[in-house]
């Protein structure tokens, strides 16, 4: 085994022992203690840059339990009655998850979109509200970081289920410039499946203003002129077509 493999098991096992640790009860106020500082010092993006190396489904349910720490941990603290350090509490939590998530992509040589995928899917289902909140940094980080690596996170988002990518769509179109938009989300719904989604946030769930309509159009007038058209062919359909709106899914 190489020096970079056994730094890298380390990383897996480390991590390992923390979440062993916030369930026993004569070590819970260590493992809180070593979790925070896991997560505050970025040492958890260390262990996401071995888990984007080396695929196991194993390193993925680890991942999973991380994220759902902050509802663990405030089910025992209450039980104990016991204070959870900041970085615990969902909202802070969040932040570190993607600040960790952005230096382990920053830092390797070969994004595997599964990683990032599963970070953004689980945060989104657990945390939506604390998401939503905190996720502007990582879209500006993401749009800085496509300068370089234009194929990066378009093939992150494109691996994303319907409803995160949903998420992922009008979180950035609330926080970013069509431009970075681009840069971040590339052309992933120049693809029929995915084109869908488009359709649902304009028609069905609406945008929150203007100027997330103007960031969203103008997004997919770089992307390709063809989806502006077949926006507006629908909108016509849509408004005009009492048939297409009757047979279709948009009643």
């Amino acid at each position: 085994m190489s020096d970079k493999d056994k730094m890298g098991c380390s990383d897996i096992s480390e991590l390992s022992r923390i979440l062993d640790s916030l369930l026993k009860t004569d070590e819970i106020s260590d493992g809180l203690v070593r979790s925070v500082d896991y997560l505050r010092q970025l040492e958890l993006s260390k262990t996401l840059k071995v888990m984007m190396r080396e695929k196991s489904d194993i390193h993925k349910q680890i991942l999973s339990d991380v994220i759902k720490l902050p509802d663990r941990l405030s089910n025992i603290a209450a039980a104990k009655k016991m204070q959870l350090s900041e970085e615990l509490i969902p909202r802070t939590f969040v932040s570190l998850m993607l600040l960790n998530l952005a230096s382990a992509i920053l830092d390797v040589s070969e994004v595997d979109p599964e990683i990032p995928t599963l970070i953004l899917s689980k945060l989104y289902l657990n945390y939506r509200g604390d998401v939503d909140a905190e996720i502007i940094k990582f879209w500006k980080f993401a749009s800085m970081y496509s300068v370089n690596s234009p194929a990066v996170f378009p093939s992150i988002l494109s691996t994303l289920d319907g409803p995160t990518l949903e998420k992922c769509v009008r979180s950035a179109a609330a926080t970013v410039n069509h431009r970075q938009m681009y840069s971040i989300f590339g052309s992933v719904f120049n693809n029929d499946k995915r084109f869908r989604i488009l359709e649902n946030i304009l028609f069905l769930r609406g945008l929150t203003n203007e100027r997330e309509l103007v960031t969203l159009v103008s997004y997919l007038g770089l992307s390709s002129g063809d989806l502006v058209k077949k926006i507006l062919q629908r909108a016509f359909l849509l408004f005009a077509d009492e048939t297409y709106v009757e047979q279709g899914d948009y009643r």
